[in-house]
């Protein structure tokens, strides 16, 4: 299995950055992000 690819190192981030790379990530360059109860929702396994 291939290791995940960390995006962000949240230890000792602020909330209101984390909400930040949560929404744009780490960057800000990304318009859209979607987060694993989206791709649930998506994929039709959870409402």
């Amino acid at each position: 299995m291939a290791a995940p690819i960390l995006l962000c190192d949240t230890d000792g981030m602020s909330r209101e950055r984390w909400l930040e790379c949560r929404k744009h990530g780490p960057k800000g360059d990304i318009d859209y992000t979607v987060g694993g109860s989206d791709v649930a929702a998506i994929f039709g396994v959870s409402p």
